[in-house]
């Protein structure tokens, strides 16, 4: 397609995800107390990368003793017990076409909207918020908008917890 700017492999997916269900379990087997996962997809463009993420995470998480095969090996997993959250955040700066489907869906918001509403200082900003201080986030970051960089933002938000940020392309 013309309006691709990036091409995602199937083993490139099921890599990413195996890699992303791995670390959640890391974390969960050092806490006493497991939490759920958000994973954000920040600079989303058309949000294509979220879709084939949930699939593959999906996919993975079916079999109780997962592993996926691709031309470079395979890639074993150990199960979580429930499939993270992942969403896909865009600015609208790059004018990504959004595409009419129910199945992957992009919130317009800046980074620091983003970090607020779903990251580890959003007790502080929104303190009613009970249900969401066992939360972890994870943030992959495919394009920033050109002349932006938005590390400073992650790191400042990450300083609040031991949450986990992948910058990708």
């Amino acid at each position: 397609r013309e309006d691709s700017y990036e091409l995602w492999t199937r083993e490139y997916i099921f890599g990413l995800a195996s890699y992303l269900l791995n670390r959640i379990e890391e974390s969960d087997k050092q806490s006493t107390n497991p939490k759920e996962t958000i994973i954000l997809d920040i600079g989303a463009g058309d949000g294509r990368l979220t879709y084939f993420l949930r699939r593959a995470m999906t996919e993975l998480m079916k079999s109780k003793n997962s592993s996926f095969k691709g031309t470079k090996g395979s890639v074993t997993i150990t199960p979580i017990d429930k499939l993270p959250t992942i969403i896909a955040i865009d600015d609208g700066s790059w004018k990504a076409p959004i595409y009419n489907n129910k199945h992957i869906q992009v919130e317009q918001m800046t980074v620091i909207e983003a970090l607020n509403t779903y990251g580890p200082n959003r007790n502080k900003i929104y303190p009613n918020n009970e249900k969401d201080k066992e939360t972890r986030l994870l943030v992959l970051c495919s394009w920033m908008p050109p002349g932006q960089d938005w590390t400073a933002n992650f790191r400042q938000s990450f300083l609040y917890g031991r949450d986990d940020k992948i910058e990708e392309g």
